[in-house]
């Protein structure tokens, strides 16, 4: 067992462990979630959304209604039946469950929305699996301090943040019996890094050890494949001084590393520089950006 589990974590194990001695006795039980799954039913899979604005979604609502139109807008706001998602800054229900529709308003306000539309849209395209989304992510937060691994020997408050809030969930998936497995962590983060020079070349090093750490923190809960990491670009809009420095420690990170996938916000053409209209938000994409963002995170989720 992993000597970075956390105590909260290490607990989760413990209840996993005798829930497999449990059902391999022949015990069997079913909840809110699991809705009676039997033997065969593919595996649940967990999906971890991680990052600063992007991730957390500072894209108006409203834009994409009025881009999409009402009856495509609607069908986004749906969600899929087999994508539900826990964002910390949900309120859990009365009998725990901290998942819920996947739907427009779940940003840094009830107004906007991140790329979770997107992924979710594509996920519904694998209807026959069943997928948890958990999503941790603050505006403004960088990977040199905020989001440092605890192997650089300085854990960042974003990183315990992180860790605590996806023990949670993870927790209430066990205590539901939920069968499952983490396959994927999606980051879009980076813009925070590129304010100085110094930050930006120790992304690298400070990606790699993030990578490093949240395998072996939940490599526990990891899919046989390992949890892979889908990394998104920083744009090239003109605020970031150091984008590109950022952009080929991502690049380069996930062509070393056999299980990550990186994802060209700038070859794929995606704006900041529409919405709103009299005064863009450059630093945050406009909304059916934001829809491809999701589509291209959950397009890479999907791919085997």
């Amino acid at each position: 067992m992993r000597t970075t589990l956390n105590k909260r974590l290490k607990t989760i194990v413990a209840s996993v462990v005798l829930f497999v001695m449990t059902v391999m006795s022949g015990f069997a039980c079913s909840s809110p979630e699991t809705s009676g799954e039997s033997a065969g039913v593919k595996k649940a899979k967990v999906i971890i959304l991680a990052g600063q604005s992007n991730m957390e979604g500072w894209t108006f609502s409203r834009y994409a209604q009025a881009n999409l139109g009402e009856e495509e807008y609607r069908s986004y706001d749906k969600g899929s039946a087999n994508v539900r998602i826990a964002f910390y800054k949900n309120s859990v229900s009365g009998n725990g469950n901290p998942f819920g529709t996947v739907r427009f308003g779940l940003g840094m306000e009830s107004a906007r929305f991140g790329p979770e539309i997107g992924i979710a849209s594509e996920l519904k395209k694998d209807s026959s699996t069943k997928y948890y989304i958990i999503k941790y992510a603050v505006g403004g937060t960088n990977l040199y301090n905020d989001w440092r691994a605890p192997s650089t020997g300085n854990t960042g408050a974003m990183y315990k943040g992180l860790v605590d809030y996806v023990s949670s969930v993870l927790g209430y998936l066990v205590e539901q019996r939920v069968d499952f497995e983490i396959t994927d962590f999606c980051f879009m983060q980076g813009e925070a890094d590129c304010d100085t020079l110094s930050h930006a070349e120790a992304y690298y090093s400070n990606l790699s050890a993030l990578k490093k750490d949240i395998r072996e923190t939940l490599g526990f809960f990891a899919s046989e494949k390992g949890i892979r990491f889908i990394d998104g670009a920083v744009s090239d809009v003109g605020m970031w001084q150091y984008y590109a420095t950022v952009n080929i420690a991502k690049k380069t990170l996930a062509e070393e590393d056999g299980n990550s996938v990186f994802i060209d916000t700038i070859a794929e053409g995606l704006k900041t520089t529409e919405e709103p209209a009299n005064s863009p938000d450059k630093a945050h994409y406009d909304s059916l950006s934001m829809i491809k963002l999701g589509k291209l995170f959950g397009g890479a989720i999907l791919s085997e």
